[in-house]
Protein backbone atom coordinates (compact mmCIF):
# COMPACT_ATOMS: atom_id res chain seq x y z
CA UNK A 1 0.00 0.00 0.00
CA UNK A 2 1.64 3.44 -0.76
CA UNK A 3 0.81 6.31 1.30
CA UNK A 4 1.28 10.31 0.64
CA UNK A 5 1.85 12.35 3.24
CA UNK A 6 0.82 15.80 3.68
CA UNK A 7 2.17 17.90 6.61
CA UNK A 8 -0.24 20.49 7.65
CA UNK A 9 0.53 23.36 10.39
CA UNK A 10 -2.43 24.26 12.16
CA UNK A 11 -1.79 27.08 15.28
CA UNK A 12 1.65 28.81 16.70
CA UNK A 13 2.14 29.17 19.98
CA UNK A 14 3.94 32.39 20.70
CA UNK A 15 5.83 33.40 23.78
CA UNK A 16 5.73 37.66 22.95
CA UNK A 17 9.03 38.14 24.89
CA UNK A 18 12.11 35.30 26.21
CA UNK A 19 15.25 35.16 26.46
CA UNK A 20 15.56 38.57 25.06
CA UNK A 21 13.89 37.95 21.74
CA UNK A 22 9.80 38.63 20.80
CA UNK A 23 7.54 36.22 19.14
CA UNK A 24 9.61 33.24 19.96
CA UNK A 25 7.61 30.00 19.03
CA UNK A 26 7.52 28.09 21.78
CA UNK A 27 4.61 24.86 20.47
CA UNK A 28 3.28 24.07 17.20
CA UNK A 29 0.35 22.43 16.74
CA UNK A 30 -0.14 20.70 13.29
CA UNK A 31 -1.42 17.73 11.47
CA UNK A 32 -0.03 14.61 9.41
CA UNK A 33 -2.49 13.64 6.68
CA UNK A 34 -1.73 10.58 5.04
CA UNK A 35 -3.61 9.12 2.33
CA UNK A 36 -3.45 6.25 -0.09
CA UNK A 37 -6.18 4.72 -2.54
CA UNK A 38 -7.72 0.86 -2.78
CA UNK A 39 -7.96 -1.22 -5.73
CA UNK A 40 -11.47 -0.36 -6.41
CA UNK A 41 -10.02 3.79 -7.15
CA UNK A 42 -11.06 4.64 -3.88
CA UNK A 43 -9.51 7.09 -1.69
CA UNK A 44 -8.84 6.66 2.00
CA UNK A 45 -7.61 9.54 4.49
CA UNK A 46 -6.16 9.52 8.14
CA UNK A 47 -5.59 12.14 9.82
CA UNK A 48 -2.89 12.63 13.33
CA UNK A 49 -2.56 15.77 15.18
CA UNK A 50 -0.39 16.74 17.69
CA UNK A 51 1.34 19.86 19.59
CA UNK A 52 4.77 19.78 19.85
CA UNK A 53 7.13 22.08 22.37
CA UNK A 54 9.59 23.49 20.42
CA UNK A 55 13.30 23.01 22.96
CA UNK A 56 15.35 26.57 22.19
CA UNK A 57 18.43 23.98 21.15
CA UNK A 58 16.13 22.78 17.72
CA UNK A 59 17.16 25.31 15.47
CA UNK A 60 21.00 25.84 16.46
CA UNK A 61 22.68 28.72 15.46
CA UNK A 62 21.18 32.63 15.10
CA UNK A 63 17.65 33.17 16.33
CA UNK A 64 15.67 33.53 13.06
CA UNK A 65 12.81 36.32 13.16
CA UNK A 66 9.28 35.42 13.31
CA UNK A 67 8.65 37.31 9.94
CA UNK A 68 11.23 34.76 8.25
CA UNK A 69 9.84 31.49 9.28
CA UNK A 70 8.61 29.30 6.69
CA UNK A 71 6.94 26.11 6.76
CA UNK A 72 9.63 24.01 5.88
CA UNK A 73 11.54 25.53 9.12
CA UNK A 74 8.74 24.75 11.41
CA UNK A 75 7.94 21.30 10.09
CA UNK A 76 11.86 20.56 10.48
CA UNK A 77 11.66 21.94 14.26
CA UNK A 78 8.49 19.87 14.58
CA UNK A 79 10.18 16.78 13.35
CA UNK A 80 13.86 17.45 15.12
CA UNK A 81 11.80 17.60 18.69
CA UNK A 82 9.39 14.23 17.90
CA UNK A 83 12.30 12.30 16.63
CA UNK A 84 13.92 12.98 19.96
CA UNK A 85 10.81 11.13 21.31
CA UNK A 86 9.59 7.16 21.37
CA UNK A 87 6.72 8.12 19.54
CA UNK A 88 8.73 9.94 16.45
CA UNK A 89 7.61 11.00 12.70
CA UNK A 90 8.35 6.84 11.22
CA UNK A 91 6.41 5.79 14.47
CA UNK A 92 3.93 7.99 13.74
CA UNK A 93 3.73 6.70 10.15
CA UNK A 94 3.85 3.02 10.66
CA UNK A 95 1.09 2.58 13.83
CA UNK A 96 -1.25 6.14 13.19
CA UNK A 97 -1.65 6.22 9.93
CA UNK A 98 -0.32 3.48 8.01
CA UNK A 99 -2.03 0.90 10.36
CA UNK A 100 -5.37 2.72 9.94
CA UNK A 101 -5.65 3.18 6.79
CA UNK A 102 -4.71 -0.59 6.38
CA UNK A 103 -7.80 -1.18 8.31
CA UNK A 104 -10.09 1.23 6.24
CA UNK A 105 -8.40 -0.65 3.00
CA UNK A 106 -9.10 -3.58 4.14
CA UNK A 107 -11.37 -4.51 7.33
CA UNK A 108 -10.80 -7.01 9.66
CA UNK A 109 -14.65 -6.45 10.88
CA UNK A 110 -17.31 -4.98 8.63
CA UNK A 111 -20.92 -4.14 10.41
CA UNK A 112 -23.92 -5.27 8.78
CA UNK A 113 -27.55 -4.41 9.91
CA UNK A 114 -29.64 -7.10 8.98
CA UNK A 115 -33.29 -6.11 7.57
CA UNK A 116 -35.40 -7.91 10.56
CA UNK A 117 -32.96 -5.01 12.61
CA UNK A 118 -34.17 -2.71 10.55
CA UNK A 119 -36.69 -0.72 12.58
CA UNK A 120 -34.86 -0.99 15.92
Amino acid sequence: MVVNYNFILDDLHVAPSQDGYSQVIVRVAWFLVGTTIDEAGNMHEERYSATTTIKPDTAPGDFIDFEQLTPQILQNWVEINENRKKRNMDWIKANMIDKRLEDKVNPKVVFIKPSFLQNK
